[in-house]
């Protein structure tokens, strides 16, 4: 019940306040404490309900009832929104007052508040209510079906009446109406409103001092809950209101007056019944009625209403309705400050007799390309936690021997190998982007190799998976582990798919074999597993329909097959499974003749693992 306009706005709390000094002085509880309870704190279910029937009952609902009304009313006046009509359902017709400017918050507090305790005594006879989900006429026509004394007190709409009486005869209206097939229920009410049993609560209202004045609307019209007619309010204010707790509610009457006047409806208060009401007086032929607040506890209701109004050519005050609000400002990146690692703040402490930063780096690049050529950045971290300090001791043996003046041996020809090797590669590479940019959408000239899958392009690793996979099929290739590449660069799958091609050699040091000289040993193969005569086979015969293969030992022929060739993984055994013994041989021979691939630099890890312990030839070695 506004409770969010309370713990946002200090206007709000502030009238909070005056209704706990109301209700203090005049209950004994502020009424803040029965209605801002945090149920979630409730002991048990018990509890929490012996909280709600506190709040229920008829002297505190009353004034909680008109101070959330007030509450919601004093927020769109804030927002510059003040209505041109207002009525009200029986107690509504307070705040109705209140927002046409006949009371002012503090009289309409206390008189929620006297009017609440009034309607609270019992009566000599005790009395009830019933809703009955039917029309007037419909209801009047059980009346005399009911022995004691039983009126209409509501007039809600064409399926709605409600009728008040004695306990006795409200108890008998319900079984006679369900004898009828008219659906009947009990109001929780403490007593029988709107009718001759409420004489004493009546008369009380009739002497309350603040209102025994006249009506003096003046900021909008207002429709009487009684009658739906701006005339009814000729009497003073305490003889009208008096009356009306004695007299039906005609709120079908009310509805149309409003929609006479207005294009838009608000259900000021907590609950979306007069909503529900409006729709069933009018179904989609009248205005629009919304809820503020149809659901305790959130601003859903009348954010819509604000959408409702805005659409309708209401203007309204958008700072207020942003006061108070958590709003952080937007900080571009530029001007964000990030953290940064001391560490790199580090000058170099590199001596005279250190290598040069860089040169070093070269070395290891063209003489160990071939070691760590295509391994992922996690592999080679792996292999150097657990060998490098072997490798490191082995290195310093060796500087001990070294002859710095041999220089280097002829034909050694790293860097000859390395650039006769270098179009393969960066073919490679080619369609790697290719395949990216169709995939993310970039330009492929935007794309570099230290691009991450996961980090820089914005893939899952779904997406990036799936990839790994058609990069590895285009080029013919199997990675050992794809899941160590799930966030490599672009540049680690390009080494790691050219390793895979071959063994960085020159095209003719792999040994050239003769298609026909592959499809004898295929045919060969072929006899051994199916047991068929080797004069009776033929290149032509597929695995499946032909051979009487299924595709499992088809697959592992074609598998078995390249491995002799030393294409292991390097050929899609699946896809041939069905192939001709033909169509596999010239697979196994294409793949012979693209096989070839340059070797490329080494990974970081293996260049950050060598700067660690470089040092100068004749230097002590540490132990």
């Amino acid at each position: 019940m506004a409770r969010i306009l309370v713990q946002r706005f200090s206007w709000a709390h502030s009238l909070v306040q005056k209704a706990d000094q109301i209700s203090t002085d005049r209950l004994g509880i502020p009424v803040s404490r029965l209605i801002f309870r945090d149920l979630d704190r409730a002991p048990g279910p018990e509890e929490r309900d012996r909280w709600l029937g506190a709040l229920s009952r008829t002297e505190n609902a009353q004034l909680a009832i008109c101070l959330t009304s007030m509450l919601w009313l004093a927020l769109f006046d804030r927002l510059g929104v003040y209505p041109h009509a207002v009525a009200g359902h029986s107690l509504g017709e307070l705040t109705a007052c209140h927002a046409a400017g006949c009371l002012d918050a503090t009289e309409l507090l206390d008189f929620a508040t006297l009017r609440g305790q009034a309607m609270a005594l019992r009566d000599e006879v005790q009395g009830a209510m019933v809703s009955l989900r039917c029309d007037a006429q419909t209801a009047e026509a059980l009346l005399p079906r009911v022995d004691g004394y039983l009126t209409v007190a509501n007039l809600n709409s064409p399926r709605q009446t409600v009728l008040s009486g004695e306990l006795a005869a409200v108890e008998t209206m319900v079984r006679v109406a369900q004898q009828s097939g008219i659906s009947a229920r009990l109001l929780p009410v403490s007593g029988a409103f709107h009718s001759r049993l409420c004489a004493d609560a009546a008369q009380m209202v009739a002497e309350i001092p603040f209102l025994q004045r006249d009506f003096q609307p003046t900021r909008c019209r207002i429709f009487s809950s009684t009658d739906g007619e701006p005339s009814s309010f000729k009497l003073p204010l305490n003889t009208h209101f008096s009356r009306q707790i004695l007299s039906r509610v005609d709120f079908i009457r009310v509805s149309h007056s409003m929609a006479a006047e207005c294009d838009l409806m608000i259900e000021l208060g907590p609950g979306r019944v007069l909503s529900n009401l409006v729709r069933d007086n009018f179904a989609d032929a009248g205005p629009p009625c919304l809820p503020v607040e149809g659901t305790a506890g959130g601003m859903g209701d009348f954010n819509r209403v604000l959408a409702m109004m805005f659409s309708h050519g209401v203007s309204l005050d958008w700072e207020v309705l942003f006061e108070n609000r958590l709003i952080r400002p937007f900080v571009p990146a530029v001007q964000k400050s990030f953290v940064t690692n001391p560490c790199e703040l580090l000058e170099s402490t590199a001596g005279p007799d250190d290598i040069p930063d860089g040169t070093a780096p070269d070395i290891v690049h063209s003489v160990l390309s071939d070691a760590f050529n295509g391994l992922p950045e996690a592999l080679v971290n792996r292999y150097l936690e657990t060998r490098g300090a072997f490798l490191n001791r082995m290195v310093q043996a060796d500087l001990e021997f070294w002859d710095p003046a041999a220089g280097v041996p002829t034909g050694s020809g790293v860097k000859q190998i390395g650039l006769a090797a270098a179009d393969a590669g960066t073919a490679v590479q080619d369609s790697l982007f290719r395949m990216v940019a169709t995939l993310t959408g970039f330009a492929p000239e935007t794309l570099s190799r230290d691009a991450r899958l996961l980090d820089d392009l914005n893939l899952d690793s779904i997406k990036a998976g799936d990839l790994i996979a058609r990069f590895a099929r285009e080029n013919g290739i199997v990675f050992p582990d794809p899941a160590l590449l799930a966030n490599a660069s672009l540049g680690e799958l390009s080494d790691a798919a050219q390793r895979l091609h071959g063994d960085a050699l020159p095209a003719q040091a792999h040994p050239a074999v003769a298609p026909d000289a592959l499809g004898q040993r295929l045919l060969q193969m072929v006899a051994d597993v199916t047991g068929f005569p080797m004069e009776s086979l033929g290149l032509s015969m597929r695995l499946l329909d032909d051979l009487n293969l299924d595709s499992i030992k088809a697959a592992d022929l074609v598998a078995r097959f390249a491995g002799e060739m030393r294409l292991t993984g390097r050929v899609d055994a699946q896809s041939l499974a069905n192939a001709s013994l033909e169509q596999v041989v010239k697979a196994i021979t294409t793949a012979l003749e693209t096989r070839v691939v340059a070797p490329s630099a080494a990974p970081d890890a293996w260049v950050n693992f060598c700067g660690r312990r470089r040092r100068s030839p004749g230097s002590p070695v540490n132990p």
